[in-house]
């Protein structure tokens, strides 16, 4: 991942606009975060799912379990998640945490999803039905 590059939600709308929406979901929900969730390569969330406005107690690895649910995606595929500034982001830190070391200066706290066939997949071995070979 390359530090402060640009994303598409910030090629579409301008800094002025970026920040009267999170100025205006930020004084609207308190208790609340918005994040910009974007996708690396080639899957994508469906249109009109990278807005997230998400609660600041929760930790990263709840919201990636979130993410799970709203990308389509295969079960063997771990979820990986970046920060546009390259901030570290540890799946036990609150999004508050991760909010106030790394958003941006429009207010929204941008952040880059990656997947990554990591489980493998299990067939069994044909001699042996009983045994899995992992692939």
């Amino acid at each position: 991942m390359q530090g402060n590059c640009i994303m598409e939600y910030q090629m579409r709308n301008s800094f002025t606009e970026r920040f009267k929406e999170s100025s205006r979901l930020l004084n609207k929900y308190h208790d609340r975060v918005p994040i910009i969730v974007e996708r690396c390569k080639t899957k994508e969330l469906d249109k009109g799912k990278i807005k997230f406005l998400v609660p600041r107690s929760i930790t990263i690895s709840q919201f990636m379990y979130v993410l799970r649910k709203k990308i389509k995606m295969n079960s063997e595929e771990a979820i990986y998640l970046f920060s546009q500034t390259n901030c570290s982001i540890p799946q036990a830190s609150t999004i508050q945490q991760i909010y106030t070391e790394c958003k941006s200066e429009d207010g929204f706290l941008y952040l880059i999803y990656s997947l990554e066939n990591t489980f493998g997949t299990f067939t069994p071995i044909r001699n042996n039905p009983g045994i899995l070979e992992m692939f």
